[in-house]
């Protein structure tokens, strides 16, 4: 069964408002905690390839990377 196509206007807003929101809430993160996010999880980079860009150990890229989703996951909170 096809979507209904007045629908898809409706679905494409609401992923653009969605991707702004968590643009505008990336970016209250500090930077250290931004940058965690861009590399492991919009770039996808390994703990290893994130700990060389950043001249962090992996046991820091995981804690860090702990910590900035916590932290987004609450700037998202209060970004509603």
């Amino acid at each position: 069964k096809l979507a209904d196509p007045g629908s898809l206007p409706d679905i494409q807003l609401q992923r653009r408002q969605e991707a702004a929101r968590l643009h505008r809430a990336l970016a209250r993160l500090p930077e250290k905690y931004r940058l965690i996010i861009e590399l492991r999880d919009l770039r996808e980079l390994s703990i290893a390839a994130t700990a060389r860009s950043l001249s962090l150990t992996a046991s820091a890229v995981k804690t860090r990377h702990h910590r900035a989703r916590k932290l987004l996951l609450r700037a998202l909170g209060s970004a509603k």
